[in-house]
């Protein structure tokens, strides 16, 4: 696809695009069509969004489906928003601001659309030979509901997501998954290729649609289209992303995953010189509902010249495939435990999917980042030095902070003598600490012995011994 740049402001009872209407309860809807003949679906940019707390935004279709609602400035807070994709080569904006709120019109509601993303038609004719799924696919590429799948992905299908983003001036799609945390927590964490998306200008564009397939001989939707009635999420943050090893993680931005979805677990063990081992995926290729691949290690696969074997995982295919749209998408062991995601084909007639025996499927390896996305996947291993800031280190990780969550606390504070806290991490606490002893130590002024803790005062210095 490609994104259209346009100018179209849309200043409600100001301008002359779109058309407004009062509403019975006082308030008023306006509508406006966006149109790009010949596409199978839409994304639409607006910029400036600006909406009053009585008003909300929404993007629609004649055939039913529906974005929104939007309001304030955005979900991001930015008044920059990448409408979620739509089917159809047809849009509607609509804004609608809930009376009582005068007859007319204000000027407060207001956005500019200015890049339409048109979806397009398919990226060209299949490979020959017998479908078992998509005419856009390739021969082998396999349906995941046409298998009886292994195990291990019992979970992967409900982890694995269709990723639609922008990346200027085109629109894109790969795969990825949704990855647990060694606390359990439910953090909505996503992995994909570094070469699918690392910006987070790139990542605030991104839909992802869960779950999604078709049953076996049903069908295909159209290349492009929308998926309709799968749990999607739009936005996300980059966490962490590198060349080396072809990985991006992403935090999206959604309090948890969509209901019925699955975080996948994962192992640092590494497994790119384990020859023969059995690997497993689901994947969107070519932009198709899910699709099922087995693959199995091999040692003795060519290396591309940038893609170092123990960096990358080198694979077979045993069953099904993968092409482009399933760049992304997490492989897993026979455990159905994540040790990769996929980068591409390597090796001669790689553009070829269904000619595996002349190039091996290559995977960034889990193993070799691993260090890279451990402060987020499994937060209680990672020591911070100084969490609090005050320049002592805490004892939980070799220092002599006692509590590195309260800078006020450390080695080097003054003990308050009546707060019941250890301030200064002398193992003493308010009365206990020689800090607050009611006599004075040596060298502190005095006027007799009594003051002093030694019981003696130096008459002609006037300080206790």
């Amino acid at each position: 696809g490609v994104a259209k740049p346009v100018h179209a402001e849309a200043v409600v009872g100001a301008g002359a695009w779109g058309a407004t209407r009062a509403t019975v309860d006082g308030g008023w809807v306006w509508t406006a069509a966006v149109q790009s003949p010949g596409a199978s679906g839409l994304r639409l940019r607006l910029r400036g969004l600006r909406l009053p707390a009585d008003t909300e935004l929404f993007a629609y279709t004649e055939a039913g489906a529906l974005a929104g609602p939007f309001s304030g400035n955005g979900p991001r807070g930015t008044g920059e928003l990448w409408l979620p994709a739509l089917p159809g080569d047809t849009a509607y904006l609509q804004l609608r601001r809930y009376g009582p709120g005068g007859p007319e019109p204000t000027a407060q509601a207001s956005f500019v659309l200015d890049a339409v993303g048109h979806l397009g038609a398919a990226f060209g004719a299949a490979a020959a030979g017998a479908k078992s799924f998509c005419d856009y696919n390739a021969s082998c590429i396999v349906n995941l509901s046409c298998v009886e799948p292994a195990p291990a992905v019992a979970d992967a299908r409900d982890a694995v997501a269709l990723m639609l983003f922008v990346d200027e001036p085109y629109l894109y799609a790969c795969s990825g998954g949704l990855l647990n945390t060694t606390a359990n927590d439910g953090t909505p964490y996503f992995l994909t290729a570094n070469h699918c998306l690392s910006t987070g200008e790139v990542a605030a564009t991104l839909e992802t649609f869960f779950q999604w397939s078709v049953d076996c001989g049903a069908p295909c939707p159209e290349q492009w289209g929308t998926p309709i009635g799968v749990p999607s999420l739009l936005g996300a943050e980059v966490l962490a992303t590198d060349r080396v090893g072809d990985y991006t993680l992403l935090r999206l931005d959604a309090a948890a995953a969509p209901p019925g979805t699955v975080l996948l677990g994962w192992t640092n063990e590494p497994v790119a010189f384990n020859h023969e081992q059995p690997l497993y995926r689901v994947s969107h290729p070519a932009l198709a509902p899910q699709a099922y691949s087995e693959h199995r290690v091999d040692t003795g696969a060519t290396a591309c010249l940038q893609w170092p074997r123990g960096s990358w995982i080198y694979s077979r295919d045993v069953v099904g495939a993968t092409e482009g749209g399933s760049s992304g998408s997490p492989v897993v062991n026979a455990d159905g435990l994540v040790v990769g995601q996929l980068s591409g084909s390597c090796g001669l007639l790689a553009w070829f999917p269904c000619l595996s025996r002349w190039h091996a499927t290559a995977d960034g390896a889990f193993a070799s980042y691993y260090g890279e996305v451990e402060p987020w996947l499994d937060p209680g291993s990672v020591c911070s030095d100084d969490d609090d800031g005050d320049g002592f280190i805490a004892v939980a990780c070799g220092g002599d902070d006692c509590d590195d969550a309260d800078p006020s606390v450390n080695p080097g504070a003054d003990e308050v003598c009546d707060n019941g806290i250890d301030d200064d991490c002398d193992l003493a606490i308010d009365g206990e600490d020689p800090d607050c002893s009611l006599c004075l130590p040596a060298g502190a002024a005095c006027s007799s012995g009594v003051e002093c803790c030694s019981g003696r005062c130096r008459w002609l210095l006037r300080t206790c011994r």
